[in-house]
């Protein structure tokens, strides 16, 4: 029993032995990771494909694993120069990665920052920095209105940004000496503002733009004003001239209707006056009014009962007063023997 009990201690220690060796010899490459692996701290192979991979146990042999995948670095916010001496305060950012073919090269120029990749990872931040920092020197070439500019598709930000990353493409991915491990994605502008002297003169001449703008509009509202005003008036004076003209043609129509009809009421003048005495009478029966008159009110006479009883058949009731007739002059008429 007791030797049964020391095989099975000798087992499992075995298998113990056996699990720690496997474990320390061997690794795993994700398929975002490159690795390198060392022998006796110097570089001995970079592993670029994932999987399962082994080595000797440490220390003949070390492994660094290094993620592929990109990593964002922002420059210190910093005050630029353009080119017609304008201020403009400035945060770049650049977008970089582990070049997965150079990862050895990578190790050789930050392995000593750290014994993690952790370390070697701020050392190459710090490197895109300071030359992301330096390019964006670029700005200086180009104007304040050709960063900012109200045209659509007219700013040269964009070629700005393609400068710049060309610049550290050139520094940082060099061959040979030069060469980082490094790969510059992008490289771009995230943020950018005005000093507070430059903003004052910026809404300043925003102001003065504008005051040109609106003192314009005033212009051609004014001009468009004059345009429409002088347009009426001769449509005005066209209207009245029509209208005038059409009157002139009225009046001299009605003239010759009013001396027609004059020359037959002059034929018979006590029958005009009493045909005035009727329309009277109407109007003032068809306002339904009840009215309180003399009948020496003219064109009222004719109510008066005795008009009608002294009338003669050859005359006309109502028409003395109006004709200058008297009660003499008609009784010398009667004389004359015209009843």
């Amino acid at each position: 029993m007791a030797r049964y009990k020391y095989i099975l201690t000798f087992g499992v220690a075995i298998a113990f032995v056996i699990v720690l060796l496997v474990y320390a010899m061997t690794f795993t490459v994700r398929f975002t990771e490159s690795a390198v692996v060392t022998r006796l701290g110097k570089v001995d192979r970079e592993i670029t494909d994932p999987g399962l991979r082994f080595k000797w146990f440490y220390p003949f042999e070390g492994v660094t694993k290094y993620e592929t995948t990109n990593r964002l670095s922002q420059a210190r916010i910093e005050t630029y120069q353009t080119s017609d001496d304008r201020q403009l305060i400035v945060g770049a950012f650049a977008i970089w990665r582990v070049k997965p073919d150079q990862v050895s090269t990578f190790y050789s120029r930050f392995g000593n920052a750290g014994p993690r990749a952790a370390d070697h990872y701020r050392d190459a931040a710090t490197l895109v920095e300071d030359t992301l920092r330096s390019e964006m020197s670029e700005l200086s070439a180009y104007s304040m209105s050709d960063l900012f500019t109200p045209n659509e598709g007219a700013s040269k930000l964009e070629e700005l940004e393609g400068r710049v990353l060309e610049k550290m493409k050139a520094k940082l991915e060099g061959q040979g000496d030069r060469a980082f491990g490094i790969e510059i994605v992008q490289a771009g502008i995230a943020r950018t503002s005005l000093p507070q002297t430059t903003t004052e003169a910026a809404l300043e001449r925003m102001r003065q733009d504008r005051a040109r703008i609106v003192t314009r509009l005033q212009e051609g509202g004014q001009s468009e004003a004059n345009a429409i005003r002088s347009k009426a008036d001769s449509d005005a004076k066209r209207i009245l001239a029509f209208a005038e003209a059409r009157a002139r043609q009225i009046r001299a129509r009605g003239d010759q209707e009013a001396a027609r009809y004059l020359a037959v009421m002059n034929e018979e003048p006590g029958l005009a006056i009493f045909l005035k005495n009727l329309e009277l009478l109407d109007e003032a029966m068809f306002a339904r009014a009840t009215l309180l008159f003399s009948t020496d009110t003219p064109g009222l006479n004719l109510l008066d009962p005795a008009l009608f009883q002294s009338a003669t058949p050859s005359s006309i009731p109502g028409t003395e007063v109006f004709m200058g007739e008297t009660d003499s002059d008609r009784e010398s008429r009667e004389g004359r023997g015209d009843e």
